[in-house]
């Protein structure tokens, strides 16, 4: 469970759990790592290397854990074959250490985290692989790659070596919270809410596009609009929280206006009359797009300290407790269990090259490679090849140039059996 810090001081009372999505982590350098600390949400600086302080470390396309030869922490780190939203338990074992070359992870298309399109230099993630972590403490997570390419964009030509990931922090072996829980929020004062991270920003933030929501006692307001910088809009609709299970396409706003203000008029009721206490209005919801074009929607649960059941006027106002899902997918998904339907990747996206590694002998770009598919290579090797699928399983067929023509195949281990042909059409395997 993790506790927020406002304006530098730690507010116990403050509680956020659930996902956090992390965007452009830049890791252009090809000779250095970007360092980052999930538990704490944030770079860490190079000067903090050889320290426990950071958790997973980005390098052009290679991912490294501190552990083993990366490093002197005790993360331990295994991929899976598994979407990131059907992974509700952690493996009990399978976790390892970066050993020399050996990662964790490892380098070349396909082998790892990613594919590198040829045709299009473009580098996706997997479809259903995933990352499980552990901590020497026992805590454990679960991370996902969303996008390499700025601002998690999907035009093959944008700027690559932009991490963009979602990941959940657990104490225990339970990853199966996808919702995230606020608990507490102080909005006695002005609170600035990044949706994404799952955070409250610092005070100096507040005139940056940093935030996506502010909480002023009842007044919810988006960062657009007016004086603000942002570009998150909002609305709120009559469907309840579990119901909504797809974000409206149209009749979204700005400013003040997408959480209007006042009893009835959006999320909450006040009884001025009886308990003179505001309760949320049962049956709405509210529902955000935040500047990267990611949906999310919300329910106000409280809007009292320690969330009483029934609130009196004795208890301590301003003080949220919400739920709310992020869909970080780019889709207009809001069912927080929804997994995409695996899709084949095109033929032209298997390699065994490292595209973005100079030192990868398998890389097409290396001086003096005699195993890829340098122009100066004369030994043949085996080459990039192209790509097949059966029955929905990837495999890779490269051309061996010392056979007259025949193939050779390089498959997944969930490949039963396939038929290859040579040139002539003479069945060789």
């Amino acid at each position: 469970m993790l506790t927020a810090a406002l304006t530098g001081q730690l507010v116990t009372a403050q509680t956020f759990t659930g996902p956090a999505t992390v965007y452009n982590v830049e890791a252009t350098s090809a000779d250095a790592h970007t360092f980052y600390s999930l538990r704490n949400k944030k770079v860490v600086p190079a000067s903090d290397s050889a320290t426990a302080n950071w958790d997973i470390a980005f390098c052009k396309s290679r991912i490294i854990f501190n552990s083993g030869t990366s490093g002197p922490g005790k993360v331990k780190a295994q991929l899976v074959d598994q979407a990131w939203v059907n992974i509700k338990e952690a493996p009990a074992t399978g976790y390892l250490v970066d050993a020399g070359s050996d990662k964790v992870v490892p380098t070349g298309s396909g082998k790892g985290w990613y594919w590198y399109n040829a045709t299009t230099e473009a580098i996706r993630p997997v479809p259903h692989r995933s990352l499980v972590i552990q901590w020497e403490d026992g805590q454990r997570a679960k991370l996902e790659i969303i996008s390499y390419h700025k601002n998690a964009s999907t035009a093959a030509n944008s700027d690559k070596g932009f991490y963009s990931f979602r990941y959940l922090l657990s104490a225990t072996n339970n990853l199966s919270q996808h919702l995230d829980e606020v608990y507490n929020l102080d909005a006695t004062t002005t609170a600035h809410f990044n949706l994404a991270g799952n955070q409250v920003m610092e005070a100096a933030q507040s005139t940056t596009d940093a935030w996506d929501v502010s909480f002023t006692k009842t007044d919810i307001v988006v960062n657009s609009g007016g004086t603000n910088t942002g570009k998150t809009v909002g609305q709120f609709v009559e469907i309840p929280f579990a119901n909504l299970l797809v974000a409206p396409d149209a009749n979204y706003k700005n400013n003040t206006e997408a959480v209007p203000g006042g009893s009835d008029n959006s999320w909450y009721h006040y009884d001025f009359l009886l308990t003179h206490t505001i309760t949320p209005i049962e049956g709405r919801t509210l529902v955000f797009q935040d500047k990267h074009g990611r949906f999310s929607k919300m329910v106000i649960n409280s809007y009292y300290k320690d969330a009483p059941a029934t609130p009196i006027l004795l208890n301590t106002a301003g003080w949220y407790k919400f739920q709310y899902f992020y869909q970080p997918d780019g889709s207009v998904n809001l069912d927080p269990d929804y997994v995409a339907a695996y899709t084949p990747l095109p033929a032209d996206t298997v390699s065994n090259d490292d595209p973005e590694n100079p030192n990868d002998p398998n890389n097409p770009d290396t001086p003096g490679d005699t195993t890829g598919t340098n122009p100066g290579d004369t030994t043949g090797g085996t080459g990039t090849g192209i790509a097949a699928h059966a029955a929905g399983l990837q495999f890779a067929v490269f051309p061996n140039p010392s056979a007259n023509g025949n193939f050779t195949i390089k498959t997944g281990e969930l490949l039963r059996s396939v038929n290859i042909f040579n040139m002539t059409g003479t069945l060789v395997y």
